[in-house]
């Protein structure tokens, strides 16, 4: 079981990420914003970082966490409004 955090403005798509996530067996916390998610990675270590965190915000977040194994770092974006 890995310990993620789980990064999104998108509560609806946050939310469906960790309903999976812990569907699958995974200790998952939420944020909303990078901002949240450097100020989260401060008081736990994560096993995974993922979502929508911009890159800075994400380099902090990793280098705020007590020491310990590395903390793998995921991204993806998206624009639902593209049209062919």
């Amino acid at each position: 079981m890995a310990k993620i955090l789980a990064v999104d403005d998108s509560a609806s798509m946050r939310g469906m990420v960790a309903f999976t996530l812990r569907g699958a067996g995974h200790d998952v916390s939420e944020a909303e914003n990078g901002q949240l998610a450097v100020d989260a990675a401060k008081g736990a270590r994560f096993d995974l970082v993922g979502g929508g965190v911009a890159g800075r915000q994400r380099r902090a977040a990793r280098r705020s966490g007590p020491p310990g194994p590395d903390t793998n770092i995921g991204t993806a974006g998206g624009d639902a409004g593209l049209t062919r």
